[in-house]
């Protein structure tokens, strides 16, 4: 069996079972019982039970994260750039993505 973590530490990454499924997660905020994570694959956020975290083989850590972080703010300016519209297009079309919006 997997052990469980007793004292998750912010910042570490741990396996998460969640949703019948398990994932590669980043603690970035503790609340007693509860963990707030990153899920690194997926790019979004969750609190999730302690109970719910177990540490992560070694093997897992090999892939750097799927999910990327990126900033759009200001593109408005490039709508006319064939160039670039193209670029985005390749990169993000098909993609799946979360966002945040920020004013």
């Amino acid at each position: 069996a997997i052990p469980g973590v007793a004292r998750p530490e912010i910042g570490k990454i741990y396996a998460a079972y969640v949703s019948s499924d398990w994932h590669r997660v980043k603690v970035i905020e503790l609340r007693g019982i509860q963990v707030t994570c990153m899920f690194l694959d997926h790019g979004d956020q969750d609190t999730i039970p302690v109970d719910d975290l177990r540490e992560i083989a070694p093997k897992f850590l090999e892939l750097p994260s799927q999910a990327i972080k990126i900033c759009l703010s200001g593109l408005e300016d490039y709508e006319y750039n064939e160039n670039i519209v193209s670029r985005l297009n390749e990169h993000l079309l098909g993609k799946a993505l979360v966002a945040k919006v920020d004013n």
